[in-house]
């Protein structure tokens, strides 16, 4: 991502979260992991600095006003990370009924889209489900794996667009600072 681009979705989700009074993104989850603030919210995002990201650009003046990633899930997963996906994938009983193509679906198969986030000045405009239309069009056709992701269980909303766009719950799990999750797979 552009240093620019960083910058601003840095600037997005400081004001995404204080539109959701700290929501989304979830300011005790992240101040559990990372400093208070945008610092933290910075530090977040470049957690993610190996993903595929995309972003939602306005032509008039380069305004980023969404941003979605997508992490492979596969071999280069530290511990912490296989036990967090395989409690919120693997371990549930309905990723077991899952397949692709003749055999089950395994954690490897998997690539997850993270950190969807669009301005609260133009949300209600379809740029949150235009990103995440292009991360499942980039999963499944640039990867070749199934799409998933993972959401806070109280943000109904984006359930909502999830469900709407043919996403699959696969279970709920506890996050370790005790938010509840709910897994999906498209």
């Amino acid at each position: 991502m552009a240093a620019a681009h960083r910058a601003q979705a840095v600037d997005l989700f400081v004001r995404l979260q204080d539109a959701t009074a700290g929501a989304y993104p979830p300011r005790a989850l992240l101040e559990h992991y990372y400093p208070p603030g945008s610092r933290g919210i910075e530090r977040w995002l470049a957690r993610g600095d190996q993903n595929r990201r995309y972003v939602f650009v306005l032509d008039d003046g380069d305004k980023v006003v969404g941003h979605v990633e997508v992490e492979e899930l596969g071999d280069a997963m530290s511990d912490e990370q296989q036990g967090y996906w395989v409690e919120a994938f693997a371990a549930q009983p309905a990723f077991a009924e899952e397949r692709t193509a003749d055999r089950q679906l395994r954690l490897d198969d998997l690539a997850v889209i993270k950190r969807l986030g669009v301005d609260p000045a133009w949300q209600g405009r379809d740029i949150g489900r235009q990103l995440l239309r292009r991360a499942i069009h980039g999963v499944e056709h640039d990867l070749r794996k199934v799409p998933a992701l993972v959401v806070l269980k109280e943000l109904g909303a984006a359930q909502a667009l999830y469900d709407s766009e043919g996403a699959r719950k696969i279970g709920e799990f506890d996050e370790a600072t005790g938010e509840r999750m709910v897994s999906y797979i498209f």
